[in-house]
């Protein structure tokens, strides 16, 4: 555990309870920090307690701009660490300023498990305070920005190489189950990839009974909805891409999206065996 010492008598706020809300809550008082977290219908009870640090893990920038926009925030810095786009941060910025309450957003990488070892990495802009420091450094390791706005690009693009990433791997593992290959796995291993493979998503999850990837299906096609307006470049480069991604994942909705591409593959592979085996 940590060995950073929480600030004494200021209480952190976290909304949001999904799967990084509720780690970071519970990180954060497994650490020794006063907390009170909830979800959004508890805004009212969180927000009235909370004076030292708001975080908000929220699914959409618009619900972090509403919190803010509610005029109900006690606390003097704020930690978002919800997955938007640049235009939504320095909405959520600019609101914030307004009121006097300095802004942190950008999010992390990692998830639920890495928050809770404390091994996360955070994407943090601008640079954080002492304050909102000792908190993030609790979560994992932090990596700063020159603005929210920087932060927030650069988790849409670093969630945009992990989709192709994984999306590649996946179907490399579907050819590899159609034609009876084995130790794919082990090849790829071998090579230049970066990340060992057996700790990929889609491998970890593809023979799982249980997929353990908590990145929802429903939250991958939000992500790329963002990506079309923030990353103009990668959108026209990966247009036919994303708009593969959008008919597999739009249509899976909460599905763990290593599911949703194992579903969409096994669909695949049905309909290619049935146009190989042509005429009788």
């Amino acid at each position: 555990m940590s060995q950073t010492k929480p600030p004494k008598g200021r209480t952190v706020g976290v909304l949001g309870m999904g799967a990084v809300g509720r780690a970071v809550a519970a990180r954060l008082t497994a650490s020794g920090f006063p907390v009170v977290a909830g979800d959004q219908e508890d805004e009212s009870r969180v927000l009235d307690a909370a004076d030292g640090l708001l975080v908000t893990a929220l699914t959409h920038g618009t619900q972090t701009h509403a919190v803010l926009a509610g005029g109900g925030v006690r606390c003097a810095e704020m930690l978002d660490l919800t997955t938007h786009s640049p235009h939504s941060a320095a909405r959520c910025r600019q609101t914030a300023e307004a009121r006097g309450i300095r802004y942190h957003g950008g999010g992390l990488t990692g998830g639920a498990r890495q928050v809770g070892e404390g091994t996360a990495v955070l994407l943090v802009g601008p640079e954080p305070t002492e304050g909102v420091l000792t908190t993030c450094q609790v979560l994992g390791t932090v990596l700063t920005f020159g603005s929210a706005e920087q932060g927030a690009l650069a988790k849409l693009l670093h969630n945009w190489v992990l989709i192709v990433q994984q999306w590649a791997v996946a179907t490399a593992l579907a050819e590899a189950d159609a034609q009876g290959l084995t130790g794919l796995v082990d090849v790829l291993a071998s090579g230049t990839a970066g990340r060992p493979v057996p700790e990929w998503s889609t491998v970890r999850d593809w023979d799982a009974d249980q997929p353990a990837s908590t990145y929802l299906s429903r939250l991958v096609a939000k992500d790329l909805r963002e990506l079309r307006v923030s990353a103009p470049v990668v959108r026209d480069a990966g247009a036919a891409v994303m708009d593969q991604f959008d008919r597999v994942f739009s249509a899976e909705d909460d599905r763990p999206y290593t599911a949703a591409l194992a579903v969409h593959l096994a669909r695949a592979s049905a309909v290619s065996a049935d146009g190989d085996q042509g005429p009788s």
